[in-house]
């Protein structure tokens, strides 16, 4: 589970496979939040986007679930997040090639001991 603790999505739970360092968050017109955890995510032009950073441990968690007639499982990735300081400039962050430029390497600066890991190693 994903918990954004400040900045405008605050409040907000998110069930979430990835667990970035720096996450893209986004307000649909109608008021809903979603996270641009996976990589191949972009965000639509009329939603607004905010990027929050993780501010804890990450977290793996394990759900199952019943639906009509069968059991359903699935695993989650999460932490909690809280506004980035510095973030990019919104064109940066809303084009994919560019935001993983900026998360790859703003990433090893802001977290120097947490090492490098690819991004696209979850593909």
């Amino acid at each position: 589970m994903t918990r954004l603790l400040d900045g405008p999505a605050a409040g907000v739970t998110l069930w979430l496979s990835r667990a970035p360092v720096f996450l893209r968050v986004v307000q649909a017109p109608d008021g809903t939040w979603d996270a641009l955890d996976q990589l191949t995510d972009t965000p639509r032009p009329d939603e607004r986007l905010v990027v929050y950073q993780l501010a804890s441990e990450p977290r793996r968690m394990h759900v199952q679930r019943r639906e009509i007639c069968r059991r359903v499982c699935s695993w989650y990735e999460g932490g909690d997040y809280r506004l980035a300081a510095d973030p990019p400039a919104e064109a940066v962050a809303r084009d994919r090639t560019r935001w993983e430029a900026w998360a790859t390497t703003e990433g090893p600066r802001r977290y120097p001991d947490a090492g490098v890991v690819d991004p696209r190693a979850d593909e």
